[in-house]
């Protein structure tokens, strides 16, 4: 992906990513244009990426938590259900 970025002498160019995390860590922009908000992000105002405080929590953006479901459990709920809804047909019928 390309980005258009500004340098601090206020000249423009279209950099990779890969650059324009080198030239923010350099501290070499002004601002880049971020196109997922159609907007330009000021490097020293605006939150960027990688830049926050440090966080002592647990990480959890690369957590393997998997919600498992077991096929035999949730197969006996849909058959209760299906099981449920005919019963509540026939006696529905029957009460009327």
């Amino acid at each position: 992906m390309v980005l258009r970025v500004q340098y601090l002498n206020f000249g423009c160019a279209d950099v990779d990513v890969a650059s324009l995390e080198k030239l923010l860590e350099e501290k070499k922009l002004r601002r880049f244009y971020r196109p997922s908000e159609k907007r330009w992000v000021n490097v020293s105002t605006d939150p960027i990426r990688g830049m926050g405080g440090n966080y002592s929590g647990p990480e959890r953006r690369h957590s393997h938590r998997h919600i498992h479901f077991d096929p035999w459990y949730t197969g006996l709920w849909t058959w209760i259900w299906i099981a449920a809804a005919i019963m509540g047909v026939v006696f529905g019928v029957v009460a009327d």
